[in-house]
């Protein structure tokens, strides 16, 4: 499935430290992200801090980003293990719920190279 302009235009354009993204449901805003986005930043980390995917629970972000990432790229992404973390691309990850705040607490603190925020309107 080809890229919409404006999911092209969030692409070309997403190189602040905060890059939001809004619109409707159903408009491709994760699906930037699964296909190309996270991808794309996890190949350009150089080991200087933790990558964090948080979404408002873990069964969210594994419904909207790490099983659509599963079938886009097989193989590639593991399931989420028992600390929190999953493998994308070779790359650790904490995959955190933003719901709870023991799962925040162990990364409170750290150094972050890389954050992915999903449903972010939906965090407590």
């Amino acid at each position: 499935m080809p890229l919409t302009v404006k999911q092209r235009e969030y692409l070309m354009n997403a190189n602040h430290r905060w890059n939001i993204k809004t619109g409707a449901t159903g408009s491709g805003k994760s699906f930037v992200d699964f296909t190309t986005g996270i991808p794309k930043r996890l190949e350009l980390l150089r080991g200087e801090g933790l990558s964090v995917i948080m979404g408002n629970t873990q069964g969210t972000l594994n419904r909207n980003i790490f099983e659509p990432m599963r079938e886009w790229w097989p193989g590639m992404v593991s399931e989420i293990h028992a600390d929190n973390t999953i493998d994308i691309f070779g790359h650790k990850c904490y995959a955190l719920g933003a719901d709870n705040k023991k799962h925040v607490a162990r990364i409170q603190g750290a150094t972050f190279e890389y954050v992915y925020g999903d449903e972010v309107t939906t965090w407590s």
